[in-house]
């Protein structure tokens, strides 16, 4: 807050504080650090599930697209690694002999090998019966399409292996980096605006296939430009929370409900301004649609009351928060995802209040 506002023993005090924040955020940066580099255990084999058989719609046994045929009517049901999860693919193997089209399968062009005319495809199965469109498109536009399903006799079976296999690996890394737009408002203060570089880090741990563990902590990395020149400012932030996913939600969509407690300071140089050791519970919902291209859509809302000091907490001071994501799944389980967040924090005191408000956009990093 005020710098004048502050008696000269809480200055100090929050000197201190500042001090020990800025060697825990150190430690907390080399904790990830350390985990990220640690052994772990290799993505095991595809687990190999049930065998499920083939057909069109109409009941036919071969395809009615001209010069497709499948290599087996039967589909190998396997488990792969996805980000944070697993996901169930059927794997579909067949011929295509006409080498005046090209095979499609959602809007992505099928590879064939040019000698044999041999393909597979993965087909992502949410339910016991999953359907797929295949076209066959000629130089000119003209396309042939054909509608399949998938048939899963023992679904059920296939759902606990895929959740005994997302248990194998249950602690995850995820890290970061964005460019935020912040705006800092404080009583008997000029506005302070600031356009940064924001790191983030995060670790998951799965207790059970409907519970976790996540912490979680951003940092501004390089302020790029402010309104003021004069003084370097910088933001930290941690997050500890614990979730359950709603079992009768159904796939492709997961919701979840985490709460847990929420830490958050500024560094400015010569305490010119800023709030130090806000922090207060939270509670935070989240969702997810997995598309049927194999990517995931997020979203979240964020909702902390907070106290600066360890003070009572206020309910008129608190922060919230929203965002949305496309999370797009890489090998052996790793993940590259585009984010959008936004928050305001708004703290206060008995003489002064300030606010804060960010926008980022960003990318990240899971394994």
């Amino acid at each position: 807050m005020d710098r004048d506002s502050h008696p000269r023993g809480v200055r100090n005090g929050f000197r201190g504080l500042s001090t020990r924040l800025k060697s825990s955020a150190a430690f907390l940066c080399l904790f990830f650090v350390l985990l990220s580099v640690a052994p772990r255990q290799a993505p095991a084999a595809e687990y190999v599930g049930i065998l499920s058989a083939l057909s069109s719609k109409k009941g036919a046994s071969e395809p009615r697209i001209a010069g497709l045929r499948w290599t087996s009517n039967r589909v190998s049901v396997v488990v792969l690694p996805f980000g944070f999860s697993t996901k169930i693919m059927g794997i579909v193997e067949g011929e295509f002999r006409d080498p005046d089209r090209v095979l499609v399968i959602q809007d992505a062009e099928i590879k064939i090998d040019r000698s044999t005319r041999r393909f597979s495809i993965s087909v992502p199965l949410t339910r016991q019966v999953t359907s797929f469109q295949l076209q066959a498109i000629d130089i000119f536009g003209r396309l042939e399409a054909e509608t399949f399903v998938i048939k899963t006799a023992a679904w059920e079976d296939v759902v606990r292996g895929a959740r005994a296999r997302a248990n194998q690996e249950p602690l995850r890394f995820g890290m970061g980096v964005g460019v935020s737009s912040l705006a800092y408002q404080q009583d008997r203060v000029a506005n302070y605006s600031e356009l940064a570089l924001t790191g983030k880090l995060s670790a998951q741990y799965r207790l059970a296939p409907e519970w976790d563990v996540m912490l979680s902590g951003y940092f501004t990395a390089l302020p790029l430009s402010s309104s003021r020149n004069d003084t370097s400012v910088r933001f930290l932030g941690l997050n500890l929370r614990a979730g359950y996913s709603l079992p009768f939600v159904q796939a492709p969509w997961r919701l979840s409900i985490l709460g847990g407690g929420y830490f958050a300071t500024m560094f400015v140089s010569n305490e010119l301004f800023g709030y130090q050791g806000v922090m207060g519970p939270q509670i935070y919902p989240s969702i997810q649609r997995e598309l049927s291209s194999g990517s995931i859509l997020t979203a979240y809302a964020k909702y902390s009351p907070v106290s600066q000091g360890g003070s009572l907490i206020d309910l008129k001071s608190r922060e919230w928060a929203i965002g949305a994501g496309w999370i797009n799944p890489l090998k052996d389980g790793r993940q590259f995802s585009i984010n959008v967040d936004i928050a305001d924090l708004l703290v206060i005191g008995s003489t002064t209040s300030a606010r804060s408000q960010s926008f980022t956009v960003g990318v990240g990093y899971g394994w």
